[in-house]
């Protein structure tokens, strides 16, 4: 998708160094509070997440639900979860981007209880669907709201580093900057 997009050249890098670009990115990340306390959430959930998911998971199925196709149609459901967020998020515009991607962590933990139980496959599954929902809700809050806070490519640079699942690349994601400065 990204190959059709056309982006204004970029303006010619300042010559200073890459670790003076990272203490300065640094500084603007450790300085918002929130900022870091946001990515210390998300990297914990995250770990608990993935791990458990991804880990646990196929032991839980393999052991009590009935093996491979088990799991397959949980994660078919998450990811059919995942897309059905994505286009909730195409339309739905929250004012507080970050509480809106906050608010939909703690729903994670329904597959990861209803794993622990272990519940039925079809109860798992919608758990996992509710849950993809809530991982797609929380990454289209989060990566937008990132571009809109730095306001030099040095600190957007940092930021970029507190993105779980970034696609972009440093080009792509400096294009984009100046179309999302902060007003």
């Amino acid at each position: 998708m990204r190959a059709w997009m056309r982006f204004p050249p970029l303006p010619p890098a300042a010559g200073t160094s890459v670790l003076r670009e990272l203490r300065e990115g640094w500084r603007a990340f450790t300085s918002r509070r929130w900022l870091w306390a946001v990515v210390v959430q998300f990297s914990l959930v995250n770990a608990i997440f993935a791990g458990a998911l991804g880990v646990l998971g196929p032991v839980i199925a393999d052991d009590h639900l009935g093996g491979a196709r088990s799991w397959g149609l949980i994660l078919a459901a998450e990811a059919a979860g995942a897309v059905l967020g994505a286009t909730i998020m195409v339309r739905y515009r929250p004012a507080r981007l970050v509480l809106a991607a906050s608010l939909a962590v703690p729903v994670l933990a329904l597959p990861l209880l209803a794993l622990a139980v272990p519940l039925s496959v079809p109860v798992i599954a919608a758990a996992a669907l509710v849950a993809g929902v809530a991982v797609e809700v929380l990454e289209v809050n989060w990566v937008t709201a990132m571009p809109v806070t730095p306001r030099s490519r040095a600190r957007h640079r940092a930021l970029l580093l507190s993105r779980p699942r970034d696609r972009w690349t440093a080009r792509t994601a400096d294009a984009g900057l100046s179309r999302f400065q902060l007003r």
